[in-house]
């Protein structure tokens, strides 16, 4: 450490004494430890400020865990005892597998023993200890300097940028970390000095505990090892963990009883029997030996009365997560005609979505364990129907959905079911006049209420927002659909956490704009083969391409009759062209000799969408915003590809989070029930 690093240090707020340090000598003991303590409840207040950087970080660390990518911490001093700590407990806490969760701590070749000091003051070993763990992108590193600027925690944090890992810094004062290095996560609770009534790094290790605490938790709880506050995802080794195995497999035994009871239904007669014999010790000691000594896996066979290789394989579709293991077992049993998301009246409280669109009205009805039956009718734009016709669609894609619901008992509804909240996205809302009286009509076929909030009416592309409204760590989004038509919109939240559309890009229908959707390239590829005809006629050498020739067998009829079966076949023009879409992403996404003509097309389409995103960028920075894809050609992703290669053209940075939606109607209803619960 040069002389000017120590003075640079004897500026660290961290570095300085406290207020109440010169009182220590003249304080009884009773006195001191009340000030102690009062010292100490200023870390909670202060680590609160940092919840949602915390959680955001927890949102990107989480797919990495689930992935197999390991959690590193890296410290130097009291900071790297603080995570070696953490990762001596994880592992017998949450059944963590002890590759995973690495300290780091300074001076130490090997993760996770003893510390030393003097490496502390060097980037360049901590640098080289990170190397020695073989990082990949699908790893995370957080580290933990109290000051912000402890070298050898620098130092690793920046070879983990280097290398792609996902990184996080959290400390102690606001002055750290700031313009020291870019990091992807910063979480930072300023606390005042670092002496506690004299006593050196106090504050630290409890603001390095809680933040440490807080993303380890917040990490077991989303991948699926804690439910309902039980550690059900355990090690079980001495015979208090044993007791605790057995009482928590007890104690989810019993809820599951009362979550049937509350239904009213009957359990079955073998996952009963299975209820009362885990209340002797050998019996659930026993069931948990079967299962390999997982209480997480003794839990799902006891309430689902399956066998352990069926528990493993479900459980192993849903990554482990036993709360996701319960709610598709009880979606199951539903749609055999067990009534799992039964109210107390004995009906099912259903949700529904309505995504009225240019091409077609899809719907979705949902329980609060997920969509259970879907419907489709016809086009719903309000720039291009009357509103008579478009509540006929509506009505038609309900009842379509609704005979198709599971049976309630003995019989299906054949009426419409008492919706608990509807939300109604319609295309064309914008310019839409009465209003009032289209509120009106679907309040009278769907039975809720605008003006008591069982009816949400918005535009279709605000069916998207609830992918921001349920976002926390997010304030803007922008959202893009590109299917049979293409529009861009940015999206606030307002004071109640809603999303509410501020601007829009696009969206006047195909004869007018539409550039970047199914049905321009659809048009192209049409205006491809029409010209190629023109040429022919002067030229007769000239041959349709592969791609051409496509276009003319898509239509049925010989290449010169194209533009007249197009124009008179009696349908709609709109639909056939943009069907047209799906031979030339075919044509250019095949994985050999794919069709440089086809390609060129969808270039051009996605250049079109990266434009539309252009004005919003303003109002929406992506750097802080979530980009939320949707519509038939963004579900591919050679294709949304495309579209980010144009963004790079166009100078639009990287997003904070992107997120692709197959289905707007299910998306929202899902959103609707979720936020019921």
């Amino acid at each position: 450490m040069t002389p000017f690093d120590c003075v640079q240090l004897d500026h660290l707020q961290t570095e300085e004494r406290s207020a109440q340090a010169h009182l220590i000598n003249s304080l009884e003991k009773s006195g001191f430890c009340m000030a102690f303590n009062h010292e100490e409840l200023l870390v909670f207040a202060s680590v609160a400020c940092c919840v949602a950087e915390i959680a955001s970080f927890v949102d990107d660390l989480v797919p990495k865990l689930h992935a197999g990518g390991r959690l590193n911490y890296v410290g130097a001093g009291d900071s790297g005892e603080i995570a070696l700590m953490q990762c001596t407990e994880l592992p017998v806490a949450f059944f963590t597998e002890a590759y995973q969760v690495i300290a780091l701590v300074a001076g130490e070749k090997r993760p996770a023993t003893r510390i030393q000091e003097e490496a502390e003051d060097t980037e360049q070993i901590g640098a080289t200890q990170l190397e020695a763990l073989n990082l990949t992108p699908e790893e995370t590193v957080s580290g933990i300097p109290a000051s912000g600027r402890a070298p050898f925690v620098l130092g690793a944090l920046k070879g983990a940028l280097r290398m792609g890992a996902l990184t996080a810094g959290t400390t102690n004062t606001s002055s750290s970390l700031v313009g020291t290095m870019c990091i992807n996560h910063q979480c930072v609770a300023s606390l005042g000095p670092e002496y506690t009534l004299g006593s050196t790094g106090l504050k630290d290790m409890s603001v390095a505990e809680q933040f440490l605490s807080m993303i380890s938790t917040c990490s077991m709880v989303t991948i699926g090892k804690i439910y309902t506050g039980l550690m059900i995802d355990r090690r079980i080794g001495n015979h208090k963990l044993q007791a605790r195995a057995r009482r928590i497999l007890r104690r989810v035994c019993r809820e599951f009883m009362g979550l049937y009871a509350k239904r009213r239904l009957v359990l079955p007669s073998p996952i009963l029997t299975t209820f009362r014999q885990m209340q002797d010790d050998d019996a659930a000691s026993g069931l948990i030996r079967r299962c390999n000594r997982s209480v997480t896996l003794a839990c799902a066979v006891a309430v689902t009365n399956i066998s352990p290789n069926e528990a493993i394989s479900e459980l192993q579709d849903r990554g482990g997560n036993f709360g996701a293991f319960v709610a598709k077992r009880l979606d199951l049993s539903y749609v055999n005609g067990d009534i799992a998301s039964i109210g107390h009246s004995g009906n099912p409280e259903y949700y529904l979505a309505i995504d009225g669109g240019g091409t077609k009205c899809a719907v979705s009805i949902s329980t609060r364990f997920g969509v259970v039956s879907r419907g489709y009718a016809g086009p719903c734009n309000l720039n291009l129907v009357t509103a008579e016709e478009f509540v006929c669609q509506v009505k038609k894609a309900t009842m379509d959905a609704i005979t198709q619901l599971p049976q309630t008992g003995d019989s299906r509804p054949n009426t419409t079911p008492r919706f608990r909240k509807v939300w109604a996205g319609i295309a064309g809302l914008h310019h839409a006049d009465k209003l009032e009286v289209l509120i009106g009509n679907l309040e009278k076929l769907l039975g809720v209420s605008a003006e008591a909030g069982s009816l949400r009416l918005t535009s279709d592309s605000a069916l998207l927002g609830a992918c921001l409204e349920r976002d926390t760590s997010i304030e803007t989004g922008i959202s893009m659909i590109s299917g049979t038509g293409s529009v861009a919109t940015a999206f606030k939240k307002d004071y109640n956490g809603h999303a509410v559309e501020v601007r829009r890009t696009g969206g006047w229908g195909h004869l007018i704009g539409d550039d970047g959707s199914a049905f321009h390239i659809g048009k192209q590829a049409l205006q491809a083969l029409l010209t190629s005809i023109e040429i022919n006629e002067v030229d007769t050498e000239s041959r349709l391409t592969e791609m051409e020739k496509e276009v003319v067998a898509y239509f049925g009829c010989t290449k010169s009759a194209v533009l007249s079966r197009l124009l008179n076949s009696g349908k709609n023009p709109t639909s056939d062209i943009g069907g047209l879409a799906r031979i030339v992403t075919r044509l250019a996404f095949r994985d050999e000799n794919p069709n440089f003509q086809a390609l060129e097309i969808l270039r051009n389409a996605a250049e079109s969408l990266a434009q539309l995103i252009l004005p919003l960028k303003i109002t929406c920075p992506p750097q802080s915003s979530v980009l939320i894809l949707s519509g038939a050609l963004m579900t591919i992703e050679k294709f949304r590809e495309l579209v980010y290669d144009q963004f790079s053209s166009a100078h639009i940075i990287a997003f904070k989070k992107i997120v692709v939606i197959n289905s707007a109607s299910d998306y929202a209803v899902n959103y609707l029930a979720a936020q019921a619960i």
